[in-house]
Order: C-alpha cells, then sequence, then structure tokens
C-alpha cells in the first residue's frame, strides 16, 4: 500500500503552496501580536495605566478594525471586480469567479468573501447599511458598558497576573474581547477573601547595627532616616504608600570603663552619635531634638528621640558586658524584640501595661497628655499581621533613599513566598582598591544576582540594605536555628563570618524566595585601604563557600520545600562553585598567556613561571603572620598589575573602572583566595577592630593631637604629658583656669579643682586629661559650661556610687535633671525616686544645652517658622519672632549666653511667652494659631526625659539575654579546640583546593608539553592567499573551558536583559503613584489636626490599654 501512494500528490506547489504560506505567515504572525498584546496590557496594568493604556486601547480596537476592513473593502473592491458592476449583490456574484487569480491579495479576498456572507449581499433579507452600523453600534455600547469596571478598577503596583485576570490565558483570535472580559471585577486580597482596592498597610522597622562607625558614616544612616521621615510624614495622617516605621539603631560596644573612677560611662563613639543626630536634626529643622528620653535597660541604655514629622528613633546602647556584641548577636536582639515582644504585646493588648508615668508628649496640642507616638505605632500594629510586618536590615554607613524602600516594600507587599528582598549596594570612597570594588559590584549585580533572580532565588541578601518579612524570620528553623553559638570550627565559618549569607540560606531551606531589585539604590563605604579589602573578604570567601555547599548538599529537600529553586538551578550553582574553585588555576594560566604575548615565551616555560608566585605566596602564608602576608599579597599585586597593563593595553582600552579591574584579576581571584584559605582558621572580624589597650596608653597623655596637610604632605603634630617642663605646664595651668569642662560630668574632680590655678600633679592630670577624651562633654571647645551653680550642685553628688543614689532621692539634692522632670512631668515625685548609672548624667546634659540662653533664643525662633511653615502668613511669622525674642533677651539679659536656666525660670519664661504670643495672635486675629505657638515654645523649653523600663520588658530582656545573648566567655580548653579544629579545617581546604588546580595545570601544562599535533581540535580555516584551507589547532580543555564560561555568560547576559525589563516595568510603574509633596490647605490642616487629636487620645486611653 505504501508503494502505491503517490507522494507528490500531497505537495503543494503552485498556487496552492503560496496560500498554504500566506495562512502560515498570518497564524504566526497572529499568534505573536496577540502575545505581544497580552504582555503589554499586562504590563499597562501593573504600571497603573489601565484606563489610557488598557481599557481605551482594547475598547477601540473592534470598531477601528472594522472601519478598517471598510476602508479597504470600498478602495480596494476595484481590483477584484473587472466586469465593473453595479451594487453589491453584483459583485459579491461575480466574486467566485477570481478564486484562483491575485493570490498576493488572498487575505483581502477573503475579507470580501466574509462581508459578501452578510445580510448585504441578500435579495430577501437585505438591511439598509445604517441598520447594519447600528447593530455593530448596539453591540459595541453593550460590551463597553459590561467592562465598565476595568475603567474604575483599582491596582497596585506591580500588581501579580494571578489578581489581575481571572484566567492566565487568553484567547488569541479575540484578544482585545478576552483581556477585557477576564479582568476581575474585583481583586481579592491574598491569602484572604477581603477586598484589595487599597494597599495594605504595612509596618516597616529600620534597624542599623553600629560597630565603630565614623562621624561621617554615622551621618549617611541619619540623613537617611531623616529623608524617610520626611517622606512618610506625620504617621496620624494616612500615607499613599500605605506604611508606617521605627527607626532603631543597635550600637555595640557602647560603653567604656574610666579606669581612674572604674564609672561605666558612654564612649566616643556614641557621643559622636549624639552629635550626629543633633546636627541633622538643625539641617532638616534649625531647631534641636524637641522630644528626648533616656532609659537604663537590661542590655545597657537607650535613646528615644521623636523626629520632626512625629515618626521614632530608637538608638539601643550595647554594654558588651551584659549582652554579646557583634552584628549576628544585635539581629537577635532586635529580631526577638521587634517580632516577639512588641508583636506579643500589640497583638494582645489586655497585655499591654500602662505607663508607669504618664508624659506630656510635645505632639500633642494644647497641654492634653496623650502617650508618645510610639504606643500609637503599637496600636497601628495590632491591625497588621506578620506577614506584613518588615524589618529593613542596615549597616551603620548605609546611604539611602526613600524610594529604594519602597520599591523593596513592592517586592514583598505582591508576594507572599518572598521572604527577603535586597537592592543593588553601590560602594562609595575614593581610590584604587574602590575603583576595583567599583566594577566587581557592578558585574556581581549586573550578571550574577539578575540570574539568581530569574532562574531560581537569589543566596545571599546582603546585612547593609535587606528587607525581610516578619513571618519568614519567625518561620521553624529560622530564627531559632540563627540563634545557634558556634562550638566547632566549621560553625564558627558558617556562622559567623557573614551571617547575612547564612540567614538567607536558612530562608531558602524552609521554602522561602530571596529577591532582587536592581531600582532599589543604596550607597555603603567600602574598604579604602589594601589591608582591610584583604580582611573582608577573608570572612567572606570562606564564608560564601560554606554556606552554598551546604544548600548544595541539602538540594535534594531544598527543591522539593522551595518552588522557587529547581534541579537545574542547583545544577547551575554547581557549576559556578566549581568554576570559583578552579579560579586560582585560571588565573594562573591567564597570566602565562600574558607571558606568551608579551614575552613570546614557550607555553610550557610560560605556565612554569606563572606557578611559581602562587606556590610562594602559599609557603609564605603558612609561615608568616597575617600582616606581612598582605603586604606581600601588595607587592605581588603591582607586579601582577603591570603584567597584565602590558598585555591589556595591547588589545583594547577600557573606562577606569574596568581597567582597575581587570588589572587586579590576579590579586582579586588568586591571591585573595590563597589568602582566605590559608587564613580561614582566623574567625576575627578584621575590620573596624577595637583600640588595642597598648594604643590607648598611647594617647592617654595626649594634650594635642593635630593633622596638618598641605598638598600631598602630611605632618602630625602631638604633644604629650612625657617630659615635664614649663611649657606643658603653663598650657596645663591655663586650660585649668579658662576651661573648667570636667566639672559638668566629672563627679570624681574634687571642689577646688576649678578655683585653683596651680597646675596639678601629674596623676590628677592623667585623670583629667583621660576624662576629656572619654566624656562627651569633656576636651571640645563647642560644648558650652553650664551655670556655676549647678557645677557646685554636680560636685556635690560626687562620692561613691551608694552616696550618689542617696543624694539623688533627698531633698537636699537640686539637680537639673529632677527640675527637667516637674517641668515635662506632673508626678515628678515619682520620678526622682528612678536611680540611674554613671552614664545617664553625661548624656542628659549633653541633650540640656538646648537651654543655654543662646541655643534657646535661636532655637525658638527655628521653632515659630517650623511650625507655622504651612500657614502662609510671613507677617504674622515675623510679629511673633521678633517680639518673642525681644520678651526672651529683656527676661534673661543678666544670664549669660551659656548659662542653663533654673525651673522655675523656665516657667516663668514659658508662661510670659505664651502670653506675649496670645497677644500677638489676638491683634493679628489670628487666634486659630494659638496652639501651634503654644506648641513650639513648649518645645523650645522641654528638656530631655530620664524614664524608667516597663517591668514586663525588662523582664524579656533579662529573660532573653539569659537565653540567648549572655557574653561568651569560652575557656582556654574550648578556645583551644575550637583553634586545633579550625586549623584542620583550613588544611583540608587548602589541600582539596591546591589538588583541583593543580591537577588542572598539570593537565594544560602537558598538553602544552605534548604538542598540538598528537591531541588538539582541528578547526577548518580557509587562507586566500594560499587557496586552500588550513587547520587551527586548539587544546580540547580550553576549548571545553573557555565554550562553558561563553555559555555562562550568554545565559547571565539573557538573564539580565529580561530582569532589567521587569526592573523598567516597577519603577515606571512608582513614578506613576509617587507620593506628591502639595501643601495641604491651612483650613484644612487646622481642622484635621483636631479630629485627630481626639480620635487618637479616645482610641488609645478607652480600648487600646485597658488591663
Amino acid at each position: 500500500m505504501i508503494k502505491s501512494i503517490v507522494w507528490k500528490d500531497f505537495n503543494l506547489a503552485g498556487d496552492e503552496g503560496n496560500i498554504l504560506k500566506i495562512g502560515l505567515v498570518l497564524f504566526f504572525l497572529q499568534a505573536f501580536c496577540s502575545a505581544a498584546c497580552h504582555w503589554f496590557g499586562v504590563v499597562a496594568c501593573k504600571i497603573n495605566a489601565v484606563r489610557m493604556s488598557f481599557a481605551l486601547p482594547l475598547c477601540c480596537t473592534g470598531p477601528a478594525v472594522l472601519g478598517l476592513g471598510l476602508i479597504l473593502f470600498l478602495v480596494y473592491a476595484e481590483r477584484f471586480d473587472s466586469a465593473n458592476t453595479e451594487g453589491i449583490i453584483a459583485f459579491c456574484s461575480n466574486l467566485h469567479l477570481i478564486k484562483d487569480k491575485n493570490t498576493t491579495n488572498v487575505p483581502l479576498l477573503e475579507m470580501f468573501r466574509s462581508i459578501c456572507r452578510t445580510s448585504l449581499n441578500s435579495h430577501y433579507f437585505q438591511w439598509p447599511f445604517a441598520m447594519l452600523v447600528l447593530e455593530g453600534v448596539c453591540m459595541w455600547g453593550g460590551f463597553v458598558s459590561a467592562t465598565y469596571y476595568v475603567w474604575k478598577i483599582k491596582v497596585q503596583r506591580i500588581e501579580r497576573t494571578s489578581q489581575l485576570f481571572v484566567r492566565r490565558l487568553y484567547e488569541s483570535a479575540f484578544i482585545d474581547l478576552s483581556l477585557l472580559l477576564n479582568t476581575k471585577m474585583k481583586l481579592p486580597k491574598a491569602q484572604t477573601n477581603e477586598n484589595q482596592d487599597e494597599l495594605q498597610s504595612v509596618v516597616i522597622y529600620l534597624c542599623a547595627t553600629m560597630w565603630h562607625e565614623t562621624y561621617d558614616e554615622m551621618l549617611k544612616i541619619l540623613t537617611s532616616m531623616f529623608r524617610l521621615d520626611r517622606y512618610r510624614g506625620d504617621p496620624k495622617e494616612e500615607h499613599k504608600d500605605s506604611f508606617d516605621f521605627e527607626s532603631h539603631i543597635f550600637v555595640d560596644d557602647a560603653f567604656m570603663t574610666q579606669k581612674e573612677t572604674g564609672k561605666r560611662l558612654v564612649n566616643e563613639y556614641v557621643e559622636d552619635l549624639i552629635h550626629v543626630v543633633t546636627e541633622v536634626y538643625r539641617v532638616f529643622t534649625n531647631k534641636e531634638p524637641d522630644d528626648v528620653s533616656i532609659i537604663e535597660t537590661p542590655y545597657g541604655g537607650r535613646l528615644m528621640f521623636v523626629l520632626p514629622e512625629g515618626n521614632m528613633l530608637y538608638v539601643h546602647l550595647k554594654d558588651k558586658s551584659r549582652i554579646r556584641n557583634k552584628k549576628r548577636w544585635s539581629q537577635i536582639m532586635y529580631m526577638y524584640y521587634l517580632l516577639g515582644w512588641k508583636g506579643y504585646i500589640t497583638k494582645n493588648p489586655q497585655k499591654m501595661p500602662r505607663m508607669d508615668t504618664s508624659r506630656e508628649s510635645l505632639i500633642s496640642m494644647d497641654g492634653e497628655i496623650f502617650l508618645l507616638p510610639q504606643y500609637d505605632n503599637d496600636n497601628k500594629r495590632r491591625f497588621i499581621s506578620d506577614d506584613n510586618t518588615y524589618i529593613l536590615a542596615l549597616d551603620g554607613d548605609t546611604d539611602f533613599h526613600p524610594k529604594a524602600v519602597v520599591l523593596l516594600v513592592d517586592r514583598l507587599r505582591m508576594y507572599y513566598n518572598v521572604g527577603a528582598a535586597c537592592g543593588r549596594i553601590h560602594p562609595t570612597g575614593m581610590g584604587p582598591m574602590v575603583w576595583y570594588q567599583k566594577f566587581e559590584y557592578a558585574v556581581g549585580h549586573w550578571l550574577q544576582k539578575t540570574a539568581e533572580h530569574v532562574f531560581g532565588s537569589v543566596l545571599c541578601s546582603p546585612g547593609c540594605f535587606s528587607l525581610f518579612r516578619g513571618s519568614a524570620l519567625m518561620d521553624d528553623n529560622i530564627l531559632k536555628k540563627y540563634t545557634t553559638t558556634a562550638t566547632r570550627g566549621a560553625e564558627y565559618v558558617q556562622y559567623d563570618q557573614g551571617e547575612d549569607r547564612w540567614l538567607c540560606t536558612l530562608l531558602l531551606q524552609q521554602g522561602w524566595r530571596v529577591e532582587y531589585n536592581a531600582a532599589s539604590d543604596a550607597y555603603t563605604n567600602s574598604p579604602q585601604e589594601f589591608k582591610e579589602f584583604y580582611n573582608q573578604r577573608r570572612r567572606w570567601g570562606p564564608s560564601t563557600l560554606a554556606n552554598t555547599l551546604d544548600l548544595l548538599h541539602s538540594g535534594s529537600e531544598t527543591v522539593k520545600r522551595n518552588q522557587s529553586i529547581s534541579s537545574l538551578y542547583i545544577f547551575y550553582q554547581m557549576f559556578t562553585v566549581g568554576s570559583s574553585i578552579l579560579g586560582p588555576a585560571s588565573v594562573t594560566l591567564m597570566v602565562a598567556g600574558a607571558f606568551q604575548f608579551v614575552f613570546k615565551m614557550d607555553g610550557a616555560l610560560a605556565i612554569i613561571i606563572a606557578c611559581i608566585p602562587p606556590v610562594l605566596y602559599i609557603i609564605i602564608c603558612f609561615a608568616t603572620k597575617a600582616n606581612t602576608q598582605i603586604t606581600i599579597a601588595a607587592v605581588m599585586s603591582v607586579i601582577y598589575a603591570f603584567l597584565m597593563t602590558a598585555s591589556f593595553f595591547s588589545i583594547i582600552g577600557l573606562i577606569i573602572y574596568g581597567l582597575m579591574y581587570f588589572i587586579c584579576i590576579p590579586s582579586g581571584y588568586l591571591l585573595l583566595t590563597i589568602y582566605s584559605l590559608v587564613n580561614m582558621n582566623n574567625v576575627s572580624w578584621g575590620t573596624r577592630e577595637s583600640k588595642e589597650e597598648g594604643e590607648q596608653k598611647k594617647t592617654h597623655n595626649v594634650l594635642c593631637n593635630k593633622d596638618c596637610r598641605l598638598c600631598c604632605w602630611d605632618m602630625n603634630i602631638k604633644i604629650t604629658q612625657e617630659a615635664e617642663n614649663p611649657m606643658l605646664q603653663q598650657i596645663t595651668s591655663f586650660g585649668t583656669q579658662k576651661a573648667p569642662l570636667l566639672q559638668i560630668t566629672q563627679k570624681e574632680t574634687q571642689p577646688q579643682a576649678a578655683s585653683n590655678p596651680e597646675p596639678q600633679d601629674k596623676p590628677e592630670l592623667t585623670t583629667e586629661k583621660a576624662a576629656e577624651a572619654k566624656t562627651p562633654l569633656a576636651g571640645q571647645n563647642k560644648k558650652a559650661p553650664l551655670k556655676d551653680k549647678e557645677d557646685s550642685s554636680s560636685h556635690s553628688d560626687d562620692s561613691d556610687d551608694d552616696d550618689e543614689k542617696k543624694s539623688m532621692k533627698s531633698d537636699s539634692s537640686f539637680s537639673s535633671d529632677e527640675d527637667d522632670d516637674d517641668f515635662m512631668n506632673p508626678d515628678s515625685e515619682e520620678m526622682e525616686d528612678i536611680p540611674v548609672s554613671d552614664w545617664v548624667e553625661p548624656v542628659k546634659v549633653e541633650f540640656l544645652k538646648k537651654l543655654t540662653y543662646f541655643n534657646m533664643k535661636r532655637n525658638l525662633q527655628a521653632q515659630i517658622r517650623y511650625t507655622l511653615r504651612n500657614k502662609n502668613q510671613e507677617d504674622v511669622v515675623e510679629d511673633l519672632i521678633l517680639m518673642l525674642t525681644d520678651t526672651l533677651n529683656i527676661r534673661l539679659s543678666k544670664a549669660g549666653p551659656e548659662d542653663i536656666l533654673e525651673q522655675a525660670e523656665i516657667d516663668e519664661l514659658q508662661h510670659e511667652l505664651t502670653n506675649q504670643a496670645r497677644h500677638i495672635l489676638k491683634s493679628n486675629k489670628m487666634m486659630k494659631l494659638e496652639k501651634r505657638v503654644k506648641r513650639a515654645i513648649e518645645k523650645t523649653l522641654s528638656a530631655p526625659q530620664i524614664q524608667r523600663l516597663d517591668e514586663g520588658e525588662k523582664d524579656f530582656w533579662d529573660k532573653l539575654i539569659e537565653r540567648y545573648l549572655t557574653p561568651i566567655n569560652d575557656s582556654e580548653e574550648h578556645k583551644k579546640r575550637v583553634g586545633q579544629e579550625l586549623k584542620s579545617l583550613r588544611n583540608k581546604s587548602v589541600f582539596l583546593y591546591f589538588i583541583i588546580n593543580v591537577l588542572w595545570v598539570v593537565a594544560t601544562f602537558f598538553l602544552q608539553l605534548i604538542g598540538n599535533d598528537i591531541i588538539s581540535i582541528k578547526i577548518p580555516k580557509f587562507s586566500v592567499e594560499k587557496n586552500e584551507t588550513e587547520y587551527l589547532k586548539v587544546e580540547p580543555l580550553s576549548l571545553m573551558f573557555l565554550f562553558s564560561f561563553a555559555v555562562l555568560l550568554l545565559v547571565q547576559f539573557l538573564a539580565m536583559l529580561y530582569h532589567r525589563v521587569y526592573t523598567l516595568i516597577h519603577v515606571v510603574s512608582y513614578r506613576g503613584t509617587e507620593k506628591d509633596y502639595k501643601e495641604r490647605e491651612p483650613e484644612d490642616e487646622e481642622e484635621e489636626d483636631q479630629v485627630l487629636e481626639n480620635n487618637y487620645a479616645v482610641s488609645l486611653h478607652s480600648e487600646d490599654f485597658q488591663l
């Protein structure tokens, strides 16, 4: 039977073949256009362009296509009508005669035949053309009416496709009807049946961990937090992005012990932080911080600030003698506190304790008593699930804008399987090391993170700027396991050397997804010195390898549990790990190639020469100390850089960052790998380490330390007390007479020290100068001393700790902090019984400087302007400033510019300023501003408060510290055992790396030695000059390696393009819904303030805080 079939009868040739080709082209064109229309329709909805870019085009598609068809029918009908017939009936009757002609116009012919099948071609039922038009209009009107809800629909940024359409599929033939009719009428909230027309409210806790940051680094993170405060606005008002936030800063190693007195005081880093908060507050508002509280806690202390717009800032001061320091334990600390303690209290309002001492919040108006904004945030948290509670992990030097936070929030808000999201990190700084890192970070984000995001999940969300979901952190085997204390050598490497990567590994193994958003930019300081860079990567390298191997080891279980990770993605990570392991050998072969290219060496000889430096460096790393290793690595890096530069400029020129990256490849992928592996047994942090005891002693007796810089010459001028000579005695005597700064904070100083012009003995000078270097107010010329009677009051409390506590409780001890408590707190008698530690008083005195005459005058003017900034009453504002300033000058004419007033004087001054302001407003007929002006005066004269920690929270901290955060004091036996385990792990890792890389280099060497004639892949190449085919002989290993990397780069590049398209969609969506900064009308604002005030008071006192 098969032989009897004539196959050529089934082949379409001629016109039939052309018709088939045209049909197939139309089919695939229709399929492609339908898919493109569906994709662009989804994009239009995601970027909030539903009306103009989705509903309008789809509604107009039908009439537009019908109109275009009629126009084509009228224009091209004559081409098909050879008989020049009149009327549509005669035209249609002759249309069948040309079925085999004009095959190139088959689409038009088929369209004409479709029109001829309508009632227009009927002798008996022929409708007028107007009736057909009316029929089409009615059908179109019914379609538009049925889909009118699409015009009113509200969608979120980057809304999920499953939330936009009933079905994910679409009808290709009628794509316009399919998209509109398939759109959901109401968007159900994910995992519930509630309406999702509005954004879900979320709470964000900004948690920055600090470890010996500099002043400029602190300035970056505080500025970013104040930016977010301005973007969010008043927490009592609704925000377009529907989020509330709190800022928390956790300062590791915040205290130091004064050797001379044994008192526990805040160190220089906390002093800098206080100054930075004050400076940033002045930059944003031109005034001092309004509401400051100081609280003693079981872990050290806490400072509370109310930001300009009313959001809260908490500074947690950790005492390493009470609680574990370092970053991972700070993260555990704030995770349990914010997700555990605060989450439990807010979800159980009956458990929420009343404040022991009610305090007048400066956010309130007209003297009414409200709770602090922190309790307002806790009240809002009641109605927000853990899925919508986020923690933004930050470093102490991170710089970001509100846009970056909002873009990360969008990812977690839309996709409930996302446990964490990170942005793009930009290293900042100056110098060649920073240039290298800029390009390294860029390549890592362009290729590696985008590929991980597209094909599976990001493996590491950096701790300097990442957003975590609260419910993900509280999931099984995540937070609890994250508290594990390292006891074995491998655990030290995986747990403590890269805590952010380990936390992401736990999230992935539990089934959560980690995402990357390229439009969320954050900036952080990068190591600028060679030593600091090597020490940082010494931690990162082994930790990265350990966590990746852990994930690959549990790959089968992770694939079952995590929907984002597949077996193919596990294979991709295995290939990436293998490539990184072969990195040293690959770089060695690259260097050998550079020798061949530059010096025209033989291949085998070039490999031998290229292997000598790495082998020598391995021996050096085993035989010398870390500092010597880094010094030798720096010298070798320079030599390698010259070699790579020579080969680089022989090929092509690039931008400076790419140039630095290229010439530093041997250092970054060869020497650094060797250094990291050989020093794997060193589990110290390596960067920002605390000063050694010897270094503190060197600067212990320094009187003057100045750095003078001129052009490229740096000179240091230092005067110490090592030599006793008349000049030093004169300087000391002058400092004792003119600047008695220690009398404010140092209670151990003798009362006669200020009045005695004679120089003190050497031990006393040592005590004084050490205190100047450590106490918040000492040794800084810009800080103002207090009045003499307050100095004497401070001295009257000097004795041991027991006498100090007794003096605070006695009626005879009259200090400024008690007066301030009387002013701010009606229950000041109860506050007097709060015992305070030694560090509290110096910190309070630092904030009391706002009550000096000079600062009070400036703050009053700034407060009036800031409070009435939206009222468009410049004349009234200037009158208030002029008259109140005159009243202040007259009232304080006898006070010094740096004197702090007594409490009674402050009360009288406040009463007088309030009456004067009322008189001015009454004369200008602006009494509606009285409450605001009164609030501005209260803020100007407010003082920092010392508060008692709630007993329930204190019990929580005691139990948390006892269970997880007790300071670690390892025994010598334990340290010795761990050290041996780390060395054993180091030796095994180095041996494995060495063997694998040696095998690769040896294989390449022998192939070079044998020659390409024996083992090679021949690639034909035609020579035009010789008119014959030549063969290019290539080594199989080199070709395989090159081909593998080429495929990997191509895959990563395609993933980057895909990721960038969706990042662009997200950015466009954000730009279309970005917050409008237009100010409200004055009348509406005043009325709204009153309504919010009443609701706020009733809700808090009647429902939320009942026991």
